[in-house]
């Protein structure tokens, strides 16, 4: 009789469980604990992966019969969550095994986010989106993967890429089918590569679902890049966060370092997990003042003073600038301004000050030194200004003199505050030292073709029809690379090239081009010579001497060349140095000066030494070649404006005479004539003033 019940009970319950899948899971799971375990043993068995599916199916009737974790009223609560998945046509992987994890997840955990209060307020939510038709098991999940990683980790929100944590006491609350995460006062931390990052004194609210943190105000601090957080930190109101990525915007905060001043700025943050394991592990957190706040710094060190933005970069707080307005550095000498720096950002330390692409403009009287970009230091312990030209773009560029009215390469000059020297050489370590100043007029026209190459038409006659085509204005590369069909990046490469040899002035950062009067000047010498070299032109000496009056040029180059070491400065003698006193500049190392091919006049400065003055009129000790007649002697003056030198003392005077020889190249030879003329004085007139390209 017993047997015939065992049997008859068995086959209620295989008919049970064979309509409970005929029916596509039509029927509800059994509200009895035991029956319901086994209607998932069904489910999970239909599995293909026979073994994970009883691994988990153990793991669950172990849970639901041998701990005492879950308490009836909850097993309840499963099977009827279990009854709306089935309805959303729910599969045993993923979508049961997900919700059946976690809610054994939560039984086991005593404390954490998920408990008491928290729990109910949360299951009313998941039960808000089970009886909703129109949210599927997918999106269920979602919440249910979120709700795991909650529940395990004590986040508030992880993707593939980092995890965000609050050290405050969470709570709690829905709307709808929304939850909501209230977050009291303390610390938001994200997690990511090795790193993390803080925002401390922080409240809001996480929206669950879209992983958002709605803050009320916080706190960032620069102690990870070695800053007291008395002395730098800074405070804001409202902001939002994405919880799902490792890094904050933070519109509107105010920004203190004391270091510097105590007056509180405003502006951005921008704050990042970077593995410390890479060279950017310094470089976040980030402030950056507003563009149209800019502040002026009296004595940021003695005699200089600072106008524009500040950024704080890491470890390192910058002055800043924009491309139009860019940030400035004030140099005085004697309280007279001398030295103007300008670039779109200054790193400031406490003992110095460095900076890339620098403005550099040097006051001398009613001239001035000047470069486009190139690298600046200030060493306050040294009290030295440095100026580098050591790389790429615009740092290649020579330097503009408008006093000496030269161009110059040098790759350094430097200058120590109180000393009346700057000088001008090359960088720690050459084993000798070049440099080369040369006439703003200078023109050969050798050099006028190597610029034109292949091209039918010169390109400094193309750049002037564009420019007047602008109506006298400059122009960006962009413009005149779409006016002429070329590629910017490569017409970006040619201007700095004209830039390095002052054809043009051209500002990187703003991609602006400024023809200079040397390119201009460099199409009318060749002009001139095209006319001068006309019969028509020539049959008429008055006007032919008009225009060449007009354009005319130099061929003056002071080619400096230095071996030696200098113990003065420790290193190689400089190239050249400027005395502040009277801006004479010594040039150093120079061999010869050609002053006029046609009338074959050069100069040998003894001991290679030359005091160039203001419009490149100079000074020097040593020998003349002119013609037939050799000079040597002292405090030689040579005036640019009126093309002559004059001779206060000639200690020797040679003449040559032509023979009937040959020279080794087959050319007519000359002789000295034995005879010298001493102890004279005078003047040597080279060529007309108005015709120094004779």
């Amino acid at each position: 009789m017993r047997i015939k019940y065992l049997i008859a009970t068995l086959a209620v319950s295989l008919v049970s469980f064979s309509l409970f899948f005929s029916e596509g899971q039509t029927a509800k799971f059994s509200n009895d604990h035991e029956e319901f375990v086994g209607q998932l043993w069904e489910i999970f068995k239909q599995h293909k992966d026979a073994k994970k599916a009883k691994s988990f199916m153990q793991e669950v009737e172990t849970f639901f019969f041998k701990t005492h974790l879950m308490d009836e009223s909850r097993k309840d609560q499963i099977i009827a969550d279990c009854n709306y998945l089935r309805e959303k046509k729910a599969r045993a992987f993923p979508d049961y095994a997900n919700y059946l994890t976690l809610m054994m997840k939560l039984a086991q955990q005593e404390t954490g986010l998920i408990t008491n209060r928290n729990y109910n307020v949360w299951h009313e939510v998941l039960r808000e989106m089970l009886v909703d038709k129109k949210i599927g098991v997918k999106r269920i999940g979602s919440f249910l993967a979120l709700s795991e990683d909650m529940a395990e980790h004590n986040t508030l929100a992880k993707s593939n890429s980092c995890a965000w944590k609050s050290t405050a006491d969470l709570s709690f609350y829905n709307d709808g089918a929304k939850l909501f995460i209230d977050v009291p006062k303390g610390t938001l931390i994200c997690y990511s590569q090795n790193d993390s990052i803080e925002i401390e004194e922080t409240m809001g609210v996480v929206d669950f679902e879209k992983q958002s943190f709605e803050g009320e105000e916080g706190l960032i601090t620069w102690e990870r890049c070695g800053l007291p957080r008395e002395q730098t930190y800074a405070r804001f109101g409202k902001y939002k966060v994405d919880l799902r990525k490792s890094y904050v915007n933070i519109d509107s905060a105010s920004f203190r370092n004391s270091a510097y001043f105590d007056e509180l700025l405003t502006g951005r943050i921008e704050h990042k997990v970077i593995s410390r394991r890479t060279s950017m592990g310094n470089t976040y957190p980030q402030f950056y003042t507003n563009d149209n706040q800019r502040r002026e710094v009296k004595d940021i060190f003695k005699g200089m003073d600072y106008e524009g933005g500040f950024s704080q970069v890491g470890e390192k707080f910058q002055g800043r600038g924009t491309p139009e307005n860019p940030a400035a550095l004030y140099i005085y000498r004697k309280d007279t301004l001398f030295i103007t720096a300008k670039a779109t950002s200054f790193a400031l330390y406490p003992d110095h000050i460095d900076s890339r692409e620098t403005k550099i403009n040097v006051k001398l009287n009613d001239g001035e030194i000047r470069h486009m970009g190139l690298q600046f230091r200030y060493d306050d312990k040294l009290k030295r200004f440095s100026f580098i030209r050591n790389g790429e773009g615009l740092e290649k560029s020579m330097y503009f003199d408008t006093y000496h009215n030269v161009i110059f390469d040098v790759q350094l000059i430097t200058w120590e505050k109180d000393s009346y020297d700057m000088n001008f050489g090359m960088i720690s370590g050459a084993s000798q030292g070049f440099a080369l100043f040369e006439s703003l007029d200078y023109y050969r026209e050798k050099e006028y073709y190597e610029i034109q190459g292949m091209a039918m038409t010169h390109p400094f006659q193309e750049i002037r029809e564009f420019y007047r085509y602008y109506g006298g204005q400059p122009f960006t590369v962009e413009e005149y690379a779409q006016y002429k069909n070329y590629d910017p990046e490569k017409m970006r490469h040619i201007f700095e090239e004209y830039a390095y040899s002052s054809f043009v002035e051209y500002d990187v950062a703003s991609d602006y081009v400024y023809p200079t009067k040397r390119m201009f000047d460099y199409l009318d010498n060749r002009l001139a010579e095209l006319e001068a070299a006309d019969p028509h032109k020539q049959a008429n000496p008055a006007l032919r001497n008009k225009r060449l009056a007009e354009v005319d040029y130099d061929v003056m180059i002071f080619e400096s060349l230095t071996k030696d070491f200098d113990a003065k400065y420790k290193g190689l003698q400089p190239n050249a140095t400027l005395d502040l006193r009277n801006y004479d500049l010594k040039i150093n190392g120079v061999t010869g000066i050609s002053i006029s091919d046609y009338q074959n006049v050069a100069f040998y400065p003894e001991g290679g030494r030359v005091f160039l003055k203001k419009n490149r009129d100079f000074e020097f000790d040593g020998k003349i070649m002119a013609g037939m007649v050799e000079l040597k002697g002292n405090n030689f003056y040579f005036s640019y404006d009126d093309y002559n030198i004059k001779l206060k003392r000639i200690d020797e005077m040679n003449m040559k005479v032509w023979t009937n020889g040959r020279d080794a190249n087959g050319q007519r030879a000359q002789a000295v004539v034995q005879n010298t003329i001493r102890n004279l004085s005078g003047y040597l007139q080279i060529d007309e003033p108005n015709n120094k390209s004779g």
